[in-house]
């Protein structure tokens, strides 16, 4: 048997979608619609459900999707041997991240990647969202802080701090808080639409605090604006606040009580052969983010 259409199969099985496995794959819908057709000729059975909103696989389809994953895995696996023989990053690589890490430090990095590694094409999909990267097609994933359980295989790549700040102003007309119990007196930024505290740590032990919230946001920018215009206390990345902080257009309090570092991870699907390209800029992203103040190892 050859294996024209066993790719195409496999990739309308993982996405249940014909114009979802043509991205995938660069080609038409009608591509991948004549191979499915030619498939099933030459198999004889059906292979697929197809309804004007969706596709699902027969108890056939599902049967040769068993083997046929198999197969096209071990072909994935047999070409990224032979790309790595020589060490060498190629091909396309696809990342999500969140929208503000990944603007002002990822995707940087990454073009960086691509720009020393001339064989090298990528795309990249910003988003706060935890999307699943394996029916997705993507290659790596950057998460910020504590993980659900998964399969995915996850590396940290750093940590970010997180200050609480306000504006001279605010804090001139409000006073400065002393104590972490104090925020509970003050008008706070809430950067997180499903949380209604803050964490601090006092002699090592965890402390949660209950805010006034006097704007919600799901924006960090959007919480930083405010904050400049002494609308109230934030707590965000250091990355947001630093640059403001040297401006002493906001001022750091609550130096003394530890608050929590998030832990940046690299997340990718579990694979026997991981590709050289993911390892690299894996890598890459270490070595790059020990360079940085706002973000430690």
């Amino acid at each position: 048997m050859s294996f024209d259409g066993i790719t195409e199969f496999v990739a309308v099985a993982d996405c249940l979608s014909f114009t979802k496995a043509a991205k995938e794959l660069n080609v038409s819908a009608a591509h991948v619609s004549r191979k499915i057709h030619f498939l099933e000729s030459k198999l004889k059975v059906k292979l697929f459900y197809r309804s004007t909103r969706k596709v699902s696989l027969t108890t056939e389809g599902s049967l040769f999707y068993k083997h046929a994953s198999q197969l096209v895995t071990n072909l994935e696996n047999a070409e990224n041997e032979i790309f790595n023989l020589n060490n060498t990053p190629k091909g396309l690589i696809k990342i999500t991240a969140p929208v503000t890490l990944g603007e002002e430090y990822i995707l940087p990095m990454l073009n960086n990647f691509i720009k020393e590694n001339s064989d090298m094409q990528s795309k990249a999909y910003l988003t706060n969202n935890n999307i699943d990267i394996i029916s997705e097609g993507y290659d790596l994933a950057i998460r910020i802080g504590k993980l659900p359980d998964s399969n995915l295989i996850a590396i940290k790549i750093g940590s970010r701090a997180n200050y609480v700040c306000a504006s001279p102003n605010y804090l001139k007309k409000f006073g400065h808080p002393v104590h972490f119990q104090d925020i509970k007196k003050h008008k706070c930024l809430q950067s997180n639409v499903n949380l209604n505290y803050w964490l601090f740590y006092e002699n090592r032990q965890e402390q949660k605090v209950k805010l006034h919230s006097h704007i919600i946001y799901n924006s960090g920018k959007a919480i930083l604006d405010a904050a400049i215009k002494g609308l109230g206390l934030c707590r965000l990345p250091s990355y947001y606040l630093n640059e403001y902080i040297h401006k002493h257009k906001l001022i750091r309090v609550l130096k003394q009580y530890e608050t929590p570092s998030e832990t940046i991870w690299a997340l990718y699907p579990n694979r026997t052969n991981l590709p050289i390209k993911v390892s690299k800029f894996v890598s890459y992203l270490k070595v790059n983010f020990k360079q940085l103040d706002v973000i430690t190892q």
